[in-house]
């Protein structure tokens, strides 16, 4: 089954904010772009690795603008890939990562993510960033609305809101979607996938091609922001 990586919101003013995991979870984030870099002559463990952030170049774009006024504008210090991230995100080869600019909770909306897995014919989407009991949650939900099958790493994953929103937040999912929506870094970075990674992912019933339209307005915008998130420093 054809895997993507897609990071949500691991920004240097959002993964600043976080107590829970910090470090660890940085660092889970960091191991699974390393052994995509590694892979580049291999069988890599993703087809395609997304860099989904908050983005926001008008306050009009988004709701959110409003429910975090601070927080995602677009070629700000803050909006860009933590620092801990940026030379394993580097040294991924171009083809097979993506920037996309968020604009809502989930990193489906009006973005370009469907277009993109759909073009690398993606099946299962794993899900690392933050937060487990927000963005992870809703781009879960979406992405298994799509027809894909979300897998959730627990241990790439973390929370402002805690380890008690963390545990939450993957029971629900569980509660969603079945136990095959929750695995380990080590189930993807190891030679075989563990149970958690296998076929038993959940998964939905059809893709919707709704954001297609709205994926090929935003498609030049993105790309261009692409470059500038991931280089741009404080």
């Amino acid at each position: 089954m054809r895997a993507a990586l897609v990071i949500v919101d691991a920004s240097v003013e959002q993964m600043r904010a976080v107590r829970y995991r910090r470090v660890e979870t940085l660092a889970a984030i960091g191991a699974l772009l390393d052994r995509c870099a590694a892979s580049a002559h291999d069988t890599p463990p993703f087809e395609l690795v997304v860099d989904s952030r908050l983005w926001i170049e008008a306050p009009e774009q988004t709701t959110l603008a409003a429910v975090y006024p601070d927080v995602g504008h677009a070629r700000t210090p803050g909006a860009a890939l933590a620092h801990e991230l940026r030379a394993s995100w580097d040294a991924i080869d171009c083809g097979r990562k993506a920037f996309d600019a968020k604009l809502q909770y989930s990193a489906f909306f009006q973005t370009r993510l469907d277009h993109l897995l759909q073009r690398a014919r993606i099946e299962r989407v794993y899900l690392a960033g933050m937060n487990t009991d927000y963005c992870v949650f809703a781009t879960a939900l979406d992405a298994f609305y799509r027809g894909y099958a979300p897998v959730i790493l627990e241990d790439a994953v973390t929370t402002i809101g805690g380890a008690r929103a963390h545990a939450e937040a993957l029971k629900r999912a569980v509660a969603h979607f079945g136990a095959g929506v929750i695995a380990r870094c080590a189930g993807v970075l190891g030679q075989h996938a563990t149970a958690a990674c296998g076929d038993d992912a959940p998964k939905g019933t059809a893709h919707a091609r709704g954001n297609d339209s709205a994926s090929a307005q935003l498609d030049s915008a993105s790309r261009s922001a692409s470059g500038g998130a991931t280089e741009r420093t404080e």
